[in-house]
């Protein structure tokens, strides 16, 4: 079971990655989008990735699964969020370009 959170849990950093890197290129990312670099922006998510599974598997080794288990599910719905999140804006910026404004 860890390893499928661990999974969902780096499939939902790519998925915000590539949803960033769509709101940087359409131009409508400046007021969601604190960096404007897509290489800062993937260096960020990369390193918080990274984290979630360190921590993951530290807590583990220490002996803490359930709560490794509830930190990962957490840091997966904060990560969903920000993916539905940047959806949004590209749903957003793409009405605004058919409407010509």
């Amino acid at each position: 079971m860890n390893g499928l959170l661990l999974a969902g849990w780096i499939a939902l950093c790519a998925g915000d990655a590539t949803t960033t890197h769509v709101i940087l290129q359409s131009g409508h990312g400046r007021e969601v989008i604190w960096t404007q670099n897509p290489w800062v922006d993937d260096g960020i998510v990369a390193a918080q990735a990274a984290g979630g599974v360190w921590l993951s598997r530290r807590l583990n080794k220490l002996g803490h699964p359930r709560m490794a288990k509830a930190i990962l599910v957490s840091l997966m719905v904060v990560r969903g969020v920000a993916v539905v999140n940047n959806l949004h804006v590209i749903q957003s910026a793409r009405e605004l370009h058919r409407n010509g404004s």
